[in-house]
């Protein structure tokens, strides 16, 4: 026996008739009236007298009906009060396309994602506390969680030919504390021209456009065929937290 059964239950005993249920349930009636002996062969009583104008409830019907009714009304009930179980995760825009690329650690139809630079990470830590963090600092100040550290491989990449972005400004993110900005300062400390962005999506677009030459990750470069500088292979590290 089934939910679905004690809905076919409910509906044979409110119309008294195994016909008109068929017809509203979208059965064959030779259906309903195998689930029906099937309910009855279960609990071992009869629940209906079989009569040429319908069906009439026993007096263990009518208890099984209000048990029938009971259940479903509360399993309803309990479907309107449970909420789905939602993890809140702070990171930021480059790590979320990472996860969602390679690990898929975050739910994204279903998780509460917050989004931010990485300058504003401790920020937003001492704001709320989160189940799941992904960030570039090593935190050391956070307690019952689960670390685990990984890298993101990357190089410098442009649309033109190695050697020719030597001529092309340099795109670096706007936030300070990117670590890609801050390796790509290091590298470039005298480059004539250095653009700034406010999200990897807009280097893209700019490194895209040949308009520039940008520190990536390898997956993004290799989704628009872009060209490296050089053979350097970068790692930036980056630690997943996740709450115990």
């Amino acid at each position: 026996m089934n939910l679905n059964d004690l809905s076919i239950f409910i509906n044979i005993y409110e119309t008294g008739s195994l016909n008109q249920s068929a017809k509203a349930l979208g059965y064959a009636q030779s259906n309903i009236s195998a689930r029906l002996q099937a309910i009855e062969r279960e609990m071992g009583v009869q629940l209906f007298s079989r009569k040429y104008t319908g069906v009439v409830p026993t007096v263990n019907g009518r208890e099984f009906y209000r048990f029938a009714t009971a259940t479903l009304t509360n399993l309803k009930a309990l479907q309107a009060n449970m909420q789905p179980t939602k993890k809140s995760v702070l990171i930021s825009e480059l790590l979320l396309d990472w996860d969602i690329h390679y690990k898929k650690r975050v739910d994204i139809g279903n998780d509460d994602i917050d989004i931010c630079r990485s300058s504003d990470i401790f920020t937003r830590l001492r704001e709320k506390e989160f189940d799941k963090i992904f960030c570039y600092q090593a935190l050391t100040n956070l307690t019952n969680y689960r670390v685990q550290s990984n890298k993101i491989v990357a190089s410098y990449l442009s649309l033109e030919e190695p050697g020719s972005q030597e001529e092309l400004p340099l795109i670096v993110s706007k936030d300070k504390s990117c670590p890609f900005r801050k390796k790509s300062l290091i590298d470039y400390p005298s480059s004539k021209q250095i653009i700034e962005l406010d999200s990897f999506k807009n280097i893209m677009n700019l490194v895209e456009q040949g308009s520039g030459f940008a520190l990536l990750p390898e997956w993004m470069g290799q989704t628009k065929n872009f060209k490296r500088f050089n053979d350097q292979i970068i790692g930036i590290p980056f630690y997943f937290y996740e709450k115990l």
